[in-house]
């Protein structure tokens, strides 16, 4: 039973983030069209500097698109769930952390599921109950001395 739910929930999450990154590509090829329009009908330079901009993100986007079915993270919530310990949302406070859950692995791995929001980990701590939840600098202390050690204290 919890296979199929957990299959579910990963199977929603992957559908979210396909509409999200369609949602992107649409609204970056209308603004790479115009930048395009510019060039060709009023200002080379602007519109140049657009289409190229507009483009480098159309093309990062693409990129992204081919690799959203890739992710570690979602593969181990389907084979291995029982290998999660911890699981947290972190919410990127600075430029060089993503947002997103986070997974502890009992092997002593951390694993993100970028840029997902808060209503995934809503619904993965039902499904992982020997998961230790939340983030405190105690669990992350206890998690890099022995990850083991978490999921004792969830217990």
């Amino acid at each position: 039973m919890s296979d199929e739910r957990m299959k579910k929930v990963v199977a929603a999450y992957r559908a979210w983030r396909r509409r999200r990154t369609h949602k992107g590509l649409l609204i970056t090829g209308l603004l790479l069209a115009g930048g395009l329009a510019l060039f060709l009908k009023v200002d080379r330079t602007w519109g140049g500097l657009s289409t190229a901009i507009f483009g480098l993100f159309f093309v990062l986007l693409v990129f992204q698109r081919l690799g959203d079915g890739k992710d570690p993270a979602l593969d181990l919530l389907l084979t291995r769930p029982e290998d999660v310990v911890w699981i947290y949302y972190r919410a990127g406070n600075n430029r060089n952390i993503g947002f997103g859950v986070v997974l502890g692995l009992r092997g002593g791995e951390l694993l993100q599921i970028e840029h997902s929001h808060e209503w995934l980990l809503d619904q993965l701590v039902p499904l992982l109950p020997h998961a230790k939840v939340g983030f405190t600098p105690q669990l992350a202390e206890a998690f890099k001395s022995d990850p083991t050690s978490v999921e004792r204290l969830a217990a």
